[in-house]
């Protein structure tokens, strides 16, 4: 097979999620069964080179340049793991091989730090520092001994090194009678999962025992040769079919750059669809390889959030009531609420500085502390739930992530016990804005969503925090400004705890200084909002049905081909 052959049968898998990488290994999986070479007449079989290995170890162990191997139990017994061609072997990689794990020194970093100097020192991946000597000076065949990188493949598990050297005991060190031997077992061993050789779960850790008993499909030498040759050309070509790919993105990057650069400057929400449409119509180069696409959508998201905030989405109208108005209506309601004993009186906060506020408002908007935005926020009640969720007419606690990803989601809750009872103050309501208030991970909080209609009786946990507004509008503002940057670097700051626990007090989110606009306008910054999130909804499915099916096609290749 020819490098175009194999370009034509099988480049296109380069082109899904993971590409190259999937292609690499097809690579090294259809070497190892000799779907690459073509046999030779003239080609002597496998079992005499595996003789002259042998043969070479006896002089090594009578000159004394060897230890003994302490399992020499292992012998011709092999288990196939599939069909060779003519002229191929299996046997144990023992037999394949000459071990010179006994010459292999390790030195402490204290030791490292003091003997720095030219040579390479090796560990289970690859080169990990440099020392003033060297164990080994010829090419010999390296393979990690320990750690993930044996079931995860993050690099290469085997590899050649060469030069003057030094080796820990984190690698085994292989040699044999000609280097394009050790070369080909490189290529077997990167091939071959090594799951069923490896002990260990913390620590992953393969053995020279369980690495002798690795069955490997052996070629003759002329064809090992041959085989490390073609693998050599197919890796040259995956390394420029990844060049081509950097050249696509690059050029992707660059529109990408573009169209954010217009959103940004974009005044009115005719100007920020164009933008994003202009997006859209380059949909084709979006589509190659890589998780660009999606993170160019969420930029593109967080800025019709960021803009929104600002009025750069909506126009002004004249018939709008100004927000200062309906900050009179709101503190009369909550003043209403405190005097039938419904809410507690909010903390008062001095008024929002010039110095706090980092834009300035269009006409009929004004500024103001959250806590004067919204009428009453109050928390919740954690005690120890049953495991499952609650089912339809039951009672339940929120867990945190019911609101973590900005959409409600009712199954994310844990059941109460039937020796609790309900504390039915606690119950969320469709319309209501439940936020996060501690998490474990402090990018969560101070997320949240708006609380949709519900089957079963969900309460607010000691972890969230519910706020309730004037109107529906105000709701749906609020989690837009909720999510912008501004408002998310401000709890990112002045959350506390500990480096367990992140949290975010009322007081603190009830201080936030917030841009107020009128409440008609509202209703259209949230009504632009969904429209142009629509649209980048859209182009999410493109992209994700674009990489499913370039996924799913380069795995039917590749399992059809191996």
């Amino acid at each position: 097979m020819n490098k175009q052959t194999f370009l034509d049968s099988f480049g296109h898998i380069a082109d899904a999620p993971g590409g190259i990488r999937k292609l690499r290994q097809l690579i090294l999986s259809l070497a190892v069964r000799g779907r690459l070479t073509t046999p030779l007449a003239t080609d002597e079989p496998a079992a005499v080179h595996l003789a002259n290995v042998q043969a070479e170890r006896q002089r090594r162990l009578a000159a004394g340049e060897l230890r003994r191997a302490t399992d020499d139990f292992l012998s011709s017994d092999v288990d196939a793991l599939y069909s060779l061609p003519t002229g191929w072997s299996w046997a144990h990689l023992r037999d394949t091989c000459i071990n010179l794990d006994s010459k292999r020194v390790p030195l402490s970093g204290s030791e490292r730090a003091r003997r720095g100097g030219p040579y390479d020192y090796y560990g289970a991946s690859g080169v990990i520092d440099t020392v003033d000597d060297y164990l080994f000076d010829k090419p010999l065949l390296l393979i990690g001994e320990d750690g993930a990188n044996l079931l995860l493949r993050s690099t290469p598990v085997a590899f050649v090194a060469r030069g003057r050297y030094w080796v820990n005991n984190h690698a085994h060190v292989l040699d044999s009678v000609d280097v394009a031997c050790l070369k080909y077992l490189a290529v077997f061993v990167n091939a071959t999962s090594l799951a069923p050789y490896v002990t260990g779960t913390a620590q992953p850790k393969l053995n020279q025992t369980r690495l002798n008993q690795i069955p490997v499909a052996v070629p003759p030498l002329e064809e090992q040769k041959r085989i490390v040759r073609r693998v050599d050309e197919l890796m040259a070509l995956c390394d420029e079919l990844e060049e081509q790919q950097a050249v696509r993105i690059e050029a992707r990057s660059t529109l990408m750059a573009a169209t954010l650069h217009r959103v940004s400057k974009a005044s009115r929400p005719d100007d920020l669809r164009t933008a994003v449409g202009a997006f859209a119509d380059n949909i084709g180069l979006h589509l190659v390889p890589g998780e660009g696409d999606l993170a160019a959508l969420k930029r593109i998201r967080q800025a019709i959030l960021d803009l929104a905030v600002r009025g750069r989405l909506t126009h002004r109208d004249p018939d709008d009531v100004p927000a200062t108005d309906l900050l009179t209506q709101i503190a009369a309601e909550r003043d209403r609420l405190v005097r039938a004993k419904e809410i507690r009186k909010p903390k008062q906060f001095a008024s929002v500085e010039p110095g706090e506020v980092s834009f300035t408002l269009p006409g009929g908007w004004t500024w103001a502390r959250a806590n004067e935005f919204f009428i009453a926020s109050d928390s919740g009640w954690s005690p120890q739930c049953l495991i499952e969720q609650a089912g339809p007419g039951e009672w339940g606690v929120l867990k945190t992530s019911a609101v973590s990803r900005g959409a409600f989601e009712e199954a994310a809750n844990k059941k109460l016990p039937p020796t609790l009872e309900p504390r039915p103050q606690l119950e969320v309501q469709p319309g209501e804005f439940v936020m996060i208030r501690a998490s474990g991970s402090k990018g969560l909080v101070g997320r949240g969503a708006i609380v949709t209609e519900t089957e079963s009786h969900l309460m607010l946990s000691d972890k969230h925090i519910r706020l309730s507004f004037l109107a529906e509008a105000s709701t749906r503002y609020w989690a837009i400004l909720n999510d912008c940057t501004e408002v998310q670097r401000y709890y990112s700051a002045k959350s506390s705890g500990t480096s367990t626990m992140s949290n975010v007090t009322r007081d603190r989110i009830g201080a936030l200084a917030v841009p107020v606009p009128p409440l008609g306008e509202q209703v259209r910054i949230a009504e632009a909002v969904e429209a142009l999130f629509a649209l980048c909804d859209d182009l999410e499915q493109q992209f994700l049905a674009a990489q499913d099916v370039r996924r799913d096609l380069g795995d039917s290749v590749v399992a059809h081909a191996s």
